[in-house]
């Protein structure tokens, strides 16, 4: 099954559970979580334009997720 053949609500989980592993990983920090939440949306007809990417990006630039905890809270919130 791909991403898209995915109902909506799996497909937040497995893009959560994604995300939250970039964050683990370190790698690439708010920044990479951010791309991996708003590549994996896009990819899902149902998630395109979900509020969750722009609230992110804003969130980000405005140093409101600027640790690790703010960005897992936040996006363990997405539904």
């Amino acid at each position: 099954m791909t991403e898209s053949q995915m109902s909506r609500a799996d497909h937040i989980i497995w893009a959560k559970q994604r995300a939250l592993r970039e964050l683990e990983s370190g790698g690439g920090g708010v920044a990479a979580v951010i791309s991996s939440i708003v590549q994996d949306f896009a990819s899902h007809p149902d998630l395109a334009n979900h509020p969750a990417q722009t609230m992110m990006t804003v969130l980000a630039f405005s140093g409101n997720l600027s640790t690790r905890t703010r960005v897992r809270e936040f996006v363990e919130g997405i539904r």
